[in-house]
């Protein structure tokens, strides 16, 4: 009637190993990129938007249209004493273009750079070095 049947040994080892040895390759791989990500960082603020409109006391700036790899059209808002139509200017000769306007104009202190749908970020990030070169201290980069 009754089968005898054998109990099995549920007392079974699992190894891992294998385990541990991914999971610390993860973790000293994602370590050593962490690193990497916080140096290449670039920290701007939004030109254009509700922090932009939060703060009403740098309505002052020069803004930088990124129109070709090698060319932006600079020109200012709401400056005194310098023109506020668009000058073609060589990415080369920014900074010292926006250092001249600076001169000029002491409450000059923001810069807004607006890149066009064919911008790279080579030249967002050539653009905003020049601005900062010519010590500007509040650069925001405007959304498309």
């Amino acid at each position: 009637m009754f089968s005898k049947r054998k109990k099995r040994n549920l007392n079974s080892e699992l190894n891992l190993v294998p385990f541990i040895d991914l999971l610390s390759v993860c973790i000293s791989f994602l370590l050593l990129t962490a690193v990497w990500v916080s140096s290449g960082a670039l920290s701007t603020k939004q030109g254009l938007g509700t922090e932009a409109e939060a703060s009403k006391d740098n309505d002052t700036s020069i803004w930088v249209e990124l129109s070709s790899p090698d060319i932006v059209l600079v020109s200012t808002k709401n400056s005194k004493g310098v023109a506020t139509k668009k000058q073609q200017v060589a990415i080369k000769t920014l900074s010292d273009y926006a250092a001249n306007l600076k001169a000029k104009d002491e409450n000059l202190k923001a810069a807004l750079v607006l890149p066009n749908v064919d911008s790279s970020y080579d030249e967002m990030i050539r653009a905003m070095n020049s601005l900062r070169k010519a010590e500007f201290k509040e650069i925001g980069l405007a959304p498309l």
